[in-house]
């Protein structure tokens, strides 16, 4: 089960499926349309402060990520 709060915190089952959309505005507020050449990256961390990342995941040209259960399965439960 995915779970996305109002605050940002992203709660996923450990071996579930998963897709975030990231919807991006620009300096004016408008939608931005993800183009070609952009890059983003999704970093997920036991603290902020650690340095090794438990998962991470590069996408280009599009504004979501794909998680599947192979890349979750294998982390220890926890917050």
């Amino acid at each position: 089960m995915l779970i996305v709060s109002k605050y940002g915190e992203i709660q996923l089952t450990r071996g579930d499926t998963a897709e975030l959309t990231v919807d991006i505005t620009d300096s004016e507020g408008g939608a931005y349309e993800v183009k070609e050449d952009d890059t983003l990256t999704l970093t997920v961390k036991k603290n902020y402060e650690d340095t090794e990342p438990l998962i991470e995941k590069v996408v280009k040209g599009i504004n979501f990520f794909h998680i599947e259960p192979e890349e979750t399965k294998g982390l220890n439960f926890g917050k």
